[in-house]
């Protein structure tokens, strides 16, 4: 596969793994503090898309992911390949998204309570860090294969794996 195809393809990852995973781990940030507003969401969500866009433009995760994979001397397309991928990816976006989220769910909740929320950021974000984590995992795990197979057929390559 050629660079300009390499990146082609590695952009429409980006938008459609920092889509999906933008929209499911705000609301489980949002969800987490108690104080779930739509306001909130959308909020979190926009900022966690453009977060999103912008490390897909400026690092190649998926260059990361395969480097990862080459040097643990993994099968392309084999189980241990799409788990490794999917932890690389977690590892960069799930902190991110996740203090995006949770910061702003937090700021809305202190406005709104007027700062007498008895609620803790850190408590907070690290238990939803937990779950956020479990849950990107499995979102890039499932959704990774078949966006990325989807890309595949698009530009006809007919690689295995993945």
């Amino acid at each position: 596969m050629n660079e300009e195809l390499f990146q082609k393809i590695s952009r429409a990852m980006t938008f459609r793994m920092g889509t999906i995973m933008s929209v499911i781990l705000c609301l489980v940030g949002n969800l987490a503090t108690g104080y779930f507003t739509v306001v909130g969401y959308i909020v979190s969500l926009l900022i966690c898309l453009a977060i999103t866009f912008v490390i897909g433009y400026f690092f190649p995760i998926g260059k990361f992911q395969i480097d990862a994979c080459m040097k643990l001397k993994l099968v392309p397309g084999s189980f241990m390949w799409k788990y490794v991928s999917g932890l690389v990816s977690g590892c960069i976006h799930t902190p991110i998204l996740t203090f995006t989220s949770v910061g702003v769910a937090y700021a809305m909740a202190i406005k709104k309570t007027g700062g007498l929320g008895a609620i803790s950021f850190i408590k907070v974000f690290v238990i939803t860090f937990a779950v956020c984590f479990v849950i990107g995992h499995i979102i890039d795990f499932i959704c990774m294969p078949i966006f990325l197979m989807q890309q595949f057929r698009k530009y006809g390559i007919k690689e295995p794996g993945c």
